[in-house]
Parts: C-alpha cells; structure tokens; sequence
C-alpha cells in the first residue's frame, strides 16, 4: 500500500523538473508549434492561383515522361533533368492534374521550416516558430509552384544546416556538401552554381588558423577566390542593372575579395575541399548520367541544359525589369499614402529588394570589425553568409516572385545577426513578424497579374475553381477559369485525343489540359527557333507536320519577330476559326 508523508511535496505533482528538462520541453513544443502553423499556411494556399505557363511546363513535360518519352531525346528541357522526375513522380502517385504537381510542395515547405526552427532554436526555442513562419510566408505560398526553385531552396536550407551542426573535421562533411550542391545544380543549374560559389567562398574561410603563410602557400584558394569573384561580376554586368547589382551583388562580390585577402587555407587544403566536393557532386550526377547513357540521350542533354539555357537567359524578356523600381514604387505609395493600407504594403515593398544587402551590408561591417579587433579567426555564421550569395539567384528575373524566390533568407539573415545584438534584438523581431504579416495577409495566394495599384492597397483577388478543367484543380480567376474552359472544350470538340496541335510561343497548359500531344520536342518556340532563318527553316516543318489546329497568342510577352513571323505566315496560310481571350485558332482547313 503507497503512502505519501505530508512534509514532502509529491513528486508526481511536481516531478523532479531541471532547468535542462524546461528547456527540452519547450523545444520539443515551440517545434510542434512550428510545424503546426507551417502545415496550416501550406494547406490554406497550395491550391490557389497559378502561373500557366509555368506549371504548364512542369505538367506538360511530366506527362511526356510517363508517356513513356525519354528526357532531353524525344523533348526538350533546360533543366537539368530532377524537377522533371519528381513532377512526374508526383503525377503518378495523385494524378494527372496540375494540383498533384503541388503535394511534394507541402512536404518540402514542412521540411525546411522544421530545419529552419532547429537552427534558430539555439537562441531561444520559440525564435525558431518565428523564424520558420516568415521563410514559409515570404515563400512559397507567395508562389505556390511546382518550381525546380522551392526544391533548390530546401536543399540549400539542409546545406546551411549540416555547415551549422558539422565540425570542419567530421568525416564526409564536405563529400556530402558537394552532393547537395550537386543535386541543386541537377534541381536548377543556375542556382548551383551561384550556390556553390557561396559555399566555397566559405569553406575557404572556415579554417581557423590565424598562422600567416607565405602567399604561395594560398596560391590556389586566391586563384578559386578570384575566378569566382570575376565570374560572378561578369555574370552580374550581362545579366543585371546597376541597382541590381548594388542590392545583390555588392556585397558578396565584396566579401570573396576579403576572403582574397584573409583565407589562411593552404593549397593541400583547398585541394582537399575542392577534390571531395566534386567527388561528392559526381556522385549526385550518376543516377541521371546512367540514365542518359542507356537511352542515347547525352548529346541533347548537355545542349538543352548548357547551351540552349543560356540562350533562355538571353531574351528580351528577362531584361525588361530592375528592383530599384520596386523601390521607387513603394516611396512613391508612401509620399502619397491615403491610408493605412497603402502604408502598410509601401513599407513592405520598400524593404523586400533591400533586405540582401541590409543582411550582407552588416554581415561585411561585422566581417571588418572582428578583423580590425583582431579576431583573426572569427567565421561569419553560416546562415546570414549563404543567404547573402543565395539572393543572387533573384536578379535573372527582375519581378516579384523571382525576389520570394531568396526574400525570405535574406530577412533570416538579417534576423540573425539582429537577434545577436542586445541593442537591436527587438527591431529584428518586429521587422520580422511586421513583414510576415503583410505577406501572409494581403498577398498570399494572391494571382501574379494582380495590378500593382492592388498591391499596393492591399486588395485581394477572388479566385474559383474553373469548370470543366478537370485536370486543373486549382483556384484561379473567374474569367481566366472561364476562357480556358471555353478554349479547351472548343480544342476538345474539333480534334480527336491523338491528334496533334500546335500552341506558341509559350503556352503549354493548353498541351496538358485540353489532353492533346504536342507534334515538337520543344514546348517554347524561342528555345528551339531563334533567328529568323531559323524560323523560315520552322515554317517549312510545320508544313510538314500539320497539326490539327495552331493556337497562337499575340498578347504573350515572349512574342519576338520570330513569333510574328511564324504569325504572319499561320495567317495567311490557314483558316481562322475561332479567338477566344488572346488565343487565336487556325485549322489547315475551313470549318
């Protein structure tokens, strides 16, 4: 029989509870929390709104996939080849419809946002519930897409966790470094690379030897430092303006030319990373190698995904726009604010662009410091470092998604260093929740061609889901719903399930969701025909071809002369039959 005595408090009241047995509790609990929220914001928005050409993409050449198609031979994709398989993965397991394309979104979202808390928690266990909310809400419900960028980004998030709970001596660490960067470069080539130069910047100023060594022992990490910062100063002056660069390349080009003048790494050392990074990269490229080589498909590989991607970025189209404009938007919102919903959305939009160099501008300042104290052997922490190379991968493509693509670990970074600081503790918390807010209340979900006057006041779009799209399951604008649906149940009526027809310059939603093959290898007419003789040598094939009916759109910003050319001649040498929204449709012959 248990007996208790009256002079001693009850351990099952009051249990024997440490300040260690607090804090675990509080972790295992900040982490539910985490995960809790996380799953409600994905699950409220990963079915609304879309980007069509984009997800049409994905689904179109997923689809080719599973027909039984094989990659980069019978179609054309400048990817290199991951995003492909994991889209098609998804169709095979949920279906053939664009939403199936966003389950796996959901996982990953869930995924980072857990290994995002774990890092922050070290600070304080609930910093990590808020640090993990502001990358969701700065992300991917922003765009909620089957995008190779989403996969890219939680890769390089478990990139920037195993640096934080790794030691430089553990064994495999930086073998298995080089594999995540290789399978980001094999998600998105571009963002590897960008990545990696991020990552070798700073393992070549991990070591902490403070020993000065003659400049011929760190011959080969100042010959790495320097072709990297030359690469990527090329990189920015074709392909970005001058406040693109000052936003997002400054300063990390400016922290490889201080990493030139401070890395003690001596040259058996930078062998030694460089060896087992490519070691670690080749092992993350045999898979889908051993898969070109026994279907004969290396050749078109290695020309989509080099030659014909770098074309991609050549167009008219990814030069159109630069981020100082967002700026001078959002000053111009604020000067003229009529209330407080334009102030809100004006001061968000005045520190999105911003906030890379505000993250790498304190990251260099504190770089300098510590030097200047003579802490030789001071490593930047991992997290506001990488996030500082990561934001590069925005200026490709001067829009607002592109900048949600890398917002959200610039504003981590930022909250890092802030949160370090006693003095500017709390202005990064604010900062953090205010911006996570706005994002999440007026423009999650919201759809890309949303007015930057509605953005501006916060006004939200209604979206539906559309009918007769059975292969859509999305909720998109009612008059978009309603004009696809028009166009695919007119496609459907005129031709039969095997009968090719031919969309351009950029519309391959219509492939997937009216269910009809495309007669080409390419999806993009610019990827395929990019000069004029290119597009008379086009004009002779698609005699040959003749496809059941043209479908061309004269309102798409990706229409070049070429396009109009093919145009010109769709015009003159077929019927036209129908034009529903901005889609005109030809048949070879008269109704």
């Amino acid at each position: 029989m248990m007996s208790f005595s009256v002079n001693e408090p009850s351990t099952i009241l009051y249990g024997n509870f440490s300040e260690k047995s607090i804090r675990s509790f509080e972790n295992y609990a900040s982490l539910s929390v985490t995960i809790i929220l996380n799953f409600i914001l994905l699950a409220s928005f990963y079915d609304a709104t879309w980007a069509p050409a984009d997800d049409g993409i994905y689904a179109h050449l997923g689809e080719r996939i599973l027909s039984g198609e094989i990659a980069n031979r019978d179609f054309q994709s400048i990817h290199a080849g991951h995003i492909n398989f994991v889209n098609a993965a998804s169709m095979w397991m949920f279906g053939p419809q664009l939403v199936s394309l966003r389950y796996p979104i959901i996982l990953i979202g869930l995924l980072q946002a857990a290994m995002i808390h774990l890092v922050f928690s070290r600070f304080w266990p609930w910093l990590g519930v808020i640090a993990s909310v502001s990358l969701t809400g700065l992300g991917i419900i922003q765009y909620f897409n089957p995008t190779a960028h989403w996969y890219c980004h939680v890769l390089f998030v478990a990139l920037i966790g195993v640096l934080h709970w790794t030691k430089p001596s553990n064994l495999g660490r930086v073998m298995f470094l080089g594999y995540l960067i290789g399978t980001i470069f094999l998600f998105r080539q571009l963002t590897g690379v960008i990545g990696g130069i991020g990552l070798v910047t700073y393992l070549l100023i991990e070591p902490n030897s403070s020993k000065d060594l003659p400049g011929r022992d760190l011959l080969f990490s100042r010959l790495l430092l320097g072709s990297m910062g030359v690469g990527l100063t090329l990189y920015f002056f074709s392909h970005g303006s001058l406040s693109d660069f000052l936003l997002f390349g400054l300063c990390p080009i400016a922290f490889i030319s201080l990493a030139w003048f401070f890395t003690t790494c001596n040259n058996s050392e930078t062998f030694r990373i460089i060896w087992k990074l490519s070691l670690g990269t080749f092992f993350a490229f045999v898979p889908l190698l051993f898969y070109h080589l026994i279907h004969n498909s290396m050749t078109p590989w290695v020309s989509d995904t080099i030659f014909q991607a770098i074309n991609l970025s050549q167009l008219p189209v990814f030069s159109q726009r630069e981020y100082g404009q967002f700026i001078g938007f959002s000053l111009h919102t604020l000067m003229n604010s009529n209330g407080i919903h334009s102030l809100l959305n004006g001061t968000y939009l005045f520190f999105l662009p911003i906030l890379s160099f505000l993250n790498g501008g304190l990251l260099l300042w504190t770089f300098l410091k510590k030097k200047e104290e003579g802490q030789q052997g001071w490593v930047p922490p991992v997290l506001p470092f990488l996030a500082m190379f990561y934001a590069v991968v925005s200026i490709i493509y001067p829009v607002i998604i592109y900048l949600y693509l890398t917002v959200g670990l610039s504003l981590l970074g930022l909250l890092w260093q802030l949160y370090t600081s006693n003095r500017w503790r709390i202005f990064g918390l604010i900062l953090s929740v205010s911006l996570s807010i706005v994002a999440i209340h007026f423009h999650a979900g919201q759809p890309l061609g949303r007015s930057w006057a509605k953005f501006m006041a916060g006004e939200k779009v209604a979206l539906a889901p559309a009918p007769g799209l059975e292969k859509l399951s999305l909720k998109i604008e009612p008059a978009e719903g309603e004009m696809y649906s028009q166009l695919v149940r007119f496609i459907r009526q005129q031709t039969t399930p095997n009968e090719p027809i031919f969309v351009f310059p950029n519309s391959p939603e219509i492939y997937f969701l009216a269910d009809r093959p495309n007669p080409y290898r390419f999806y993009y007419l610019q990827l395929d025909v990019m000069n004029v003789n290119e597009g008379r040598a086009f004009i002779q094939s698609l005699k040959e071809a003749t496809p059941a009916l043209i479908i061309f759109n004269s309102s798409d910003i990706n229409n070049t002369e070429v396009s109009f050319l093919i145009a010109k001649h769709v015009q003159e040498n077929y019927f036209p039959i129908k034009k529903i929204g901005e889609f005109e449709i030809f048949s070879s012959s008269q109704l």
